[in-house]
């Protein structure tokens, strides 16, 4: 199966600005190459665990980096959702969705999924 990250369509727009962003994914520089694909000028970067429980201390030093260029901070939603309340309305989200390369393949990866969960007992 074939597929890449695509910027969803309420996404703000990075072209040419200055971001600091920051990814707790599996693959955090998956990220950081969407942003750059979105035009994104990278001023600063933070990687994390995946599933990071960020704690203010975690970011201090990327957001004063931000404010001292007037940058933009960013991150996926799935890590916003585990900011710390005192910085949710500072750090902007970036959302991405997946978008297969082949239109035949989301049919047969749903079949695979739905074979595999039939193989562990599962009703489907």
């Amino acid at each position: 199966f074939h597929a890449r990250l695509t910027s969803d369509a309420g996404n703000p727009d990075l072209y040419g600005k200055e971001v600091f962003a920051f990814a707790g994914i599996g693959r955090p520089e998956k990220f950081k190459e969407t942003l750059i694909a979105a035009g994104a000028v990278i001023e600063g970067w933070g990687s994390f665990a995946d599933h990071c429980a960020y704690l203010e201390e975690d970011l201090g030093e990327l957001v004063a980096a931000a404010d001292a260029k007037k940058a933009i901070i960013v991150t996926t939603a799935k890590d916003h959702v585990r900011l710390p309340p005192g910085l949710k309305d500072r750090v902007q989200t970036f959302g991405v969705h997946i978008t297969w390369d082949e239109t035949h393949e989301p049919p047969v990866l749903a079949e695979l999924i739905r074979q595999t969960l039939a193989q562990n007992g599962y009703n489907v």
